[in-house]
């Protein structure tokens, strides 16, 4: 008995898949936010009003940076999104590419990155060691336009993604489409 290809699942796994919304992916963002922030936020501070190196400074964004990739390629969902039951996948439904993965996260790791390279050196300048305050530390960073430019580079960036992803059918926002991957519901046995 000939079956139809149109309908074989493994052709075509899009026709069973589900695909989260937005208050799936923003709360998985959220709670990976917390969990960066919880690492990230007293190192940082710590750093900026006490210890003052460059190099945990550095540690520090590297490490926040390579969270998201990190996670999505090796287990197919940071924290946040194992939680709400939701992964990763690439464009033929399996486990994300490498490639891929660092071209999903490439609009917001390559920033994370410029940025640090931008604050590197405040870390050496003389009006550095007088800070005694995360404030004064953030009117000092100030002063470079860059930085300022880096960030709302990032804001525009996440508009479009939120653009695109109530435009699509499949809830892809822009990083999904550039870096050819879908977040889906993990109720298949896509990793497998």
């Amino acid at each position: 008995m000939d079956s139809n290809p149109a309908y074989d699942q493994t052709i075509f796994p899009e026709l069973e898949t589900s695909f989260p919304g937005f208050w799936h992916r923003f709360g998985a963002a959220m709670i990976d936010g917390l969990i960066t922030s919880a690492f990230a936020l007293p190192l940082t501070y710590l750093n900026v009003t006490v210890w003052k190196s460059p190099y945990i400074f550095v540690i520090v964004t590297l490490i926040t940076a390579c969270y998201k990739p990190f996670f999505e390629y090796r287990f197919a969902a940071t924290i946040g999104k194992m939680a709400l039951g939701i992964c990763v996948v690439g464009d033929d439904f399996q486990k994300v590419g490498l490639k891929a993965e660092l071209r999903r996260v490439s609009f917001y790791v390559i920033p994370a990155i410029i940025q640090m390279i931008l604050t590197l050196p405040f870390y050496f300048m003389d009006d550095f060691q007088f800070i005694t305050s995360y404030s004064e530390y953030g009117q000092l960073i100030a002063t470079n336009k860059m930085v300022l430019w880096i960030d709302a580079i990032v804001i525009v960036l996440l508009i479009l993604d939120c653009i695109f992803f109530y435009g699509d059918k499949q809830n892809r926002s822009l990083h999904d489409m550039y870096g050819k991957t879908y977040v889906v519901f993990k109720s298949r046995s896509y990793l497998s």
